[in-house]
């Protein structure tokens, strides 16, 4: 009985509507809370990822920090560091900043919002993207409706598609909690997973011969 019940809940949790807070329109009387991750190589720590949300008027601002370290015993093998931030309005990007050192390498991105889309400065070049842009930083649900995203390193339009494979538990804060389940392909291939309420709690793909997994803190 008791098994039942849990799935029962399970299910209903998933099947529940999405509040219309979840949705980036809804950003103009919502700012999400925090998110922290636990990042592994192949199993064990490497670093964190985190984001913090503000508002400022009617728009809502985005922080991110990525730091990743990988050693061996003394020796630092490869060190990765990214901050970027982002402005929303009325469920639209209208800015986006971000400096990445890649092991050595530097990368920076500007965007703006313009008439007639969204205007990209990037280590790569510059060009217009869409009006709708969404950048590839995961935190949304709704970012799963681009096949093509902003890359937050690059500044590349990439292709990233995300395609439902079903529900399972996924742990958060070292407590498993229904969540939906995504397969990426393109640029990255891995999975990604949302809970019940749109919130983002997973993240795994592979990179340089290794398999990176999120854990949400």
């Amino acid at each position: 009985m008791g098994r039942l019940l849990r799935f029962l809940l399970f299910v209903c949790a998933l099947a529940a509507p999405v509040p219309a807070s979840a949705q980036l329109g809804g950003l103009a009387e919502w700012t999400p809370a925090p998110l922290s991750f636990t990042v592994l190589r192949d199993g064990s720590p490497i670093g964190t990822h985190r984001l913090s949300f503000t508002r400022e008027g009617e728009r809502v601002v985005v922080d991110i920090e990525i730091r990743f370290e990988v050693k061996l015993a003394f020796i630092t093998l490869f060190r990765y560091a990214h901050d970027a931030r982002e402005v929303w309005e009325n469920g639209r990007l209208v800015a986006f900043d971000s400096r990445t050192n890649d092991d050595g390498t530097p990368f920076q991105v500007k965007a703006r919002a313009a008439p007639e889309g969204l205007a990209v400065e990037s280590t790569g070049g510059d060009y217009t993207a869409p009006a709708d842009t969404v950048t590839s930083s995961y935190w949304h649900i709704d970012m799963i409706k681009h096949p093509r995203v902003l890359d937050s390193q690059s500044g590349r339009m990439i292709d990233l598609v995300a395609t439902p494979t079903g529900t399972g538990e996924v742990p958060v804060a070292g407590t498993p909690v229904p969540a939906r389940l995504f397969r990426l392909s393109g640029e990255i291939s891995g999975e990604l997973a949302y809970d019940a309420h749109d919130e983002w709690v997973k993240l795994s793909f592979g990179a340089r011969g290794s398999q990176i997994t999120y854990v949400r803190d």
